[in-house]
């Protein structure tokens, strides 16, 4: 059976949003990961289930890359595309710098700024490639949440921990 931590010696600002949330034993909760072709329910009655769902969605993402979260290209791959698609900038920083006020300027000014994003882009999905891998290697849940938020926002994404009421109070 697989250990999942729950709290390092530090509380995160993760890990303190977590531990308000469970702090009420009273109050249920369900983790939903909304996807594209269906919404998933998972076991968040506790702060170390929820962990375990959040390890158990991510390793199936990452397992899966094809869909999910697959490797990233080479950085010498990335320039070949951008090259390819026309998005590597014509001129370098130094050039442009040298052009006069105008239209050209400000045209070749966003060619690298468009770039620059694209590159960073390409760095943070490496970033969060290897903390998915860290996760999952150490069998981290609180890593797999935090992984797992990052994307939220992403489509197909969401990740929600939704209260569950009951008859309990009546």
């Amino acid at each position: 059976m697989s250990k999942v931590k729950e709290y390092g010696p530090q509380l995160s600002y993760t890990d303190r949003r977590l531990r308000n949330l469970f702090e009420d034993p009273k109050s249920k909760y369900v983790l939903v990961f909304t996807e594209k072709h269906s919404t998933r329910y998972f076991d968040a009655s506790t702060l170390r289930a929820m962990l375990k769902s959040c390890l158990k969605v991510l390793t199936e993402r990452r397992q899966n890359a094809r869909w999910w979260y697959g490797e990233a290209e080479s950085l010498e791959d990335f320039k070949a595309y951008m090259k390819e698609h026309g998005y590597y900038p014509s001129m370098t920083r130094d050039q442009v710098n040298a052009l006069p006020p105008g239209s050209v300027r400000k045209a070749a000014e966003e060619e690298i700024r468009y770039y620059q994003e694209r590159l960073a882009e390409r760095e943070e999905h490496e970033e969060f490639l290897k903390l998915c891998d860290e996760a999952i290697a150490a069998k981290d849940g609180r890593l797999a949440y935090e992984a797992l938020d990052m994307r939220n926002q992403h489509e197909y994404e969401r990740m929600n921990i939704e209260s569950v009421e009951t008859g309990d109070d009546v």
